[in-house]
This record gives C-alpha cells, structure tokens and sequence, in this order.
C-alpha cells in the first residue's frame, strides 16, 4: 500500500489514471489465479486406458462393439462428460451404456461399453481410431485405439506377430537373399532373430529377407508391416518378388533418412545415373544378380514422395496391389500410388541396409483388395 500511496502522490499521474491502473492490474492478477493457478490445482487427476475388446455384433467382420477400461492414477476423482470417438479424425457416432456425467474416483477404475450407431460408424483393422475422455471442456485422455486384424472384410492369409517366439529364433520359411553386401562381409539367415516378440535385424547390414513358400505367393497384394528404426538407415518391405533366370526381381517400398541404394555399399545401382534421395518414401523395382558384388542389382523408381521417420516410433506400412495399380499407405494415409504390370505376383519380404537397429512386426497379408 505505500507503493500505492506514493503512486497516489505524485503529481504526475493523475488520481484517475492510476485508479485505472489499479483496476488493470487486479484484473489481471484475477485473470492469473482463475485461468492458470485455479486449473493447476483442481486437475489432479490422470486417467490411463487399462484394456480393449471388441466384437462383431452385426456380423460384417466390422468392430461396432467394445469395452474400454481406464483407471484414474490421479489423486482426485475425474467426471467424465463426454466419450469422443474418430476415426482418420473424423467424428463417428458411438453409444455408451454409461450415464454421463459418469465418475472415477482416485485409483478406481470404470469399464464402458460403447456400440457404433450405423455401419459406416464401425472400425476394422487399419483404421487410425482415437478415443477421447472428456471433462467438460478439457480433454482428460486421449487414446489411440488399437484394432486387432481380425476386424476385416477379408480373409487373413499369413499372420507373424512373433508373440511368443524365443529370443534368437526366426518364424518358419524365411529365407535370406543377398543381393548386395555393405562393405562385404559375410551375411546370412542367422543375422536376423526375434528379440522380446519382435522381429529385428542383428548387424549393421541385413539386406534381403524372403518368406519362401509357395503356399504364400499372391498376385493381389493387400498386406500390412509395422516397422521400427532406431537410427537413420534404409529398411522396407518386398512384395511380388519372383526370379527370372535366375535372378531376383521384385517391387519394394523402402525409406531412409541417411544412406542411399546409389552404390554398392548399401544395395543395387542405378542403371540410369539417378539419385534416391534422403528423407523420401519410395517405391522401386530392385533386380539383381544375387552373388555379393558391389555392383550387382539395378533399381527404378515408380514413384516418391517427402516424409519423415521419427527413431523409436512405429509406423503401419500397407501395400494395396491390385492388377497393375499399387497403393502405398502409412498409418492410413495414402502416400504413393502408381500403375506398372512388371511384375503380377510373388513373395513378400523385408529389407533393411546399414541398419542393425531395425525392428519389423504384425505382419498380415488378406485374400482381397
């Protein structure tokens, strides 16, 4: 108050002025404790999805049923508003069994059951779904929903989650293919295991693996990978690979924030003196001699596009061919899409050089397109 008096006292500021002052001022210190210091002490609570289940009530192969169970770590009760439901962020239209508002109190934990209003309303595998936990206003969780691959209008041809695998073993039917070795070296089916229910490559350059059965060669391709990096290189997937004379010949979607396919070192060359770039998705024809030669393989690319790979995130790589139409998804969203008849079937595979940190996982492959 004796800063306000002397404020008062001078003879420079009018009583008025500094009446308005003052006024400012309360206002916003009010301002302060309402909208920043209030928030901070009455949110107090963190709410975390427990579990997910789904059914098929209608019998489409659509998820239109499930039942989710969070549980408030927090240390005050959470009222829960509202339930939002979308997908490819858009807003879908899904009935809880719970009356809201609906509370949980500290450590509790509450199960709600939620069912799709209309068909266009249901969710199948793919689908990028994320449910949100209102309260009033703010948002308390935001969960992206993981849809198992059972939910699909097709039939499941090959599924490899590696869930319950040993630590070193490899699934059944893999094969190594060496087109070209990173540095030289010698490189075999045994640089690839499984590690904690994930399937990875164990030395700096992998290469080429192939799933060798001819029970698993397709013509129209609609398969699925979820892929991992922990560093910059080059990994990918392989479909439609065949051999003609001999020699590997096959289409790949392969990305890398670092090294390039353009010498012999990390893979095939370019025949036609082109450069693949950084930072960029691509699809590709690889051929090759086989044999361990720097200069053995030629790539053309169909087509790329920008994008970026975070390290340590994983990412849904989709390949849709159908015919001489092929269609590169990540997370749901269309990326690369082109026309070429080169190839009309084969085998699937991954890929990976210069990059012993790659990580590969629910591989899926559906009858249809």
């Amino acid at each position: 108050m004796a800063k306000l008096r002397k404020l008062f006292s001078k003879k420079a500021v009018s009583p008025v002025i500094a009446v308005v002052l003052l006024v400012a001022l309360t206002v916003a210190a009010a301002a302060i404790i309402y909208f920043v210091v209030m928030p901070m002490l009455s949110v107090n609570y963190e709410l975390v999805l427990l579990s997910q289940t789904y059914e098929d009530v209608n019998e489409d192969d659509y998820a239109d049923k499930m039942i989710l169970e969070f549980q408030n770590l927090g240390g005050s009760e959470s009222s829960i508003t509202d339930i939002l439901i979308t997908k490819f962020s858009l807003d879908l239209s899904w009935t809880t069994d719970a009356t809201l508002p609906s509370s949980i109190g500290i450590q509790g934990k509450r199960s709600f059951v939620l069912t799709a209003d209309t068909f266009n309303d249901a969710i199948k595998y793919g689908d990028i779904v994320v449910v949100t936990l209102m309260s009033g206003e703010d948002s308390v969780i935001i969960a992206q929903l993981d849809v198992p691959a059972i939910y699909s209008p097709f039939v499941i041809m090959y599924d490899e989650n590696f869930d319950g695998m040993p630590d070193g073993e490899r699934p059944e039917d893999w094969v190594y293919t060496l087109i070209a070795t990173h540095g030289g070296g010698t490189h075999t089916i045994l640089d690839w295991e499984v590690q904690n229910d994930e399937f990875r490559c164990t030395k700096n350059d992998c290469n080429y693996l192939l799933l060798d059965n001819d029970l698993y060669t397709f013509s129209n391709v609609n398969m699925s990978f979820a892929l991992k990096a922990n560093d910059d290189d080059i990994m990918g997937i392989i479909f439609r690979y065949q051999e003609v004379n001999g020699d590997p010949l096959f289409y790949c979607v392969v990305f890398s924030n670092d090294h390039t396919l353009t010498d012999g070192r990390n893979g095939p060359h370019y025949p036609n003196g082109d450069t693949m770039q950084s930072g960029k998705l691509y699809l590709m024809i690889i051929s090759g001699e086989g044999g361990s030669g720097s200069s053995n393989g030629a790539l053309t690319i169909l087509d790329s596009v920008a994008w970026s790979r975070n390290d340590n995130t994983w990412y849904n790589y989709k390949v849709v061919a159908a015919g001489s139409n092929i269609r590169v998804f990540i997370d749901g969203d269309l990326k690369l899409e082109t026309t070429d008849s080169t190839l009309t079937e084969g085998k699937i595979g991954i890929m990976c050089g210069a990059n012993n940190n790659a990580l590969y996982d629910n591989i899926l492959v559906w009858t249809g397109v």
